[in-house]
């Protein structure tokens, strides 16, 4: 798995031009007999702004074994002790219930701001403060 260490190392320095920007690293779960993609994650960052949003994307079967709480720590590092971003979004599937407790979770770790807000049929939670 990455960690929150290589992910900043992948980001680089703040590229305070550019408008948005994403990182992508996949995760992935190991078996003795392959090597299977689990999801995505990724932090957008909108630099005009100084904001960002984190997205993390499983498949279904891959759910409830940690990884996006994993995710979500290295990826709350990278956004405020690394790149320095202000508010971030996090974003939630409406029907995963777990994934919504975690990310209350990291909101209330974070200092944040749960908003709550829908759009396009999508949950979103702000969470707002430095890890």
């Amino acid at each position: 798995m990455i960690s929150a260490e290589s992910l900043t190392d992948r980001a680089g320095p703040r590229r305070p031009l550019s408008v948005n920007d994403s990182l992508f690293p996949a995760a992935v779960e190991t078996s003795r007999l392959r090597l299977e993609r689990a999801g995505m994650c990724g932090l957008t960052c909108e630099w005009d702004r100084d904001r960002g949003e984190l997205g993390i994307w499983l498949r279904k079967r891959f759910w409830g074994r940690g990884y996006s709480g994993e995710r979500t720590r290295a990826l709350m590092h990278l956004a405020f002790e690394r790149l320095d971003l202000g508010p971030v979004a996090v974003g939630v599937a409406a029907e995963n219930d777990r994934s919504r407790r975690a990310v209350e979770k990291y909101i209330d770790a974070a200092g944040g701001r749960f908003e709550g807000v829908v759009r396009h049929g999508r949950t979103f939670f702000d969470s707002l403060g430095g890890a």
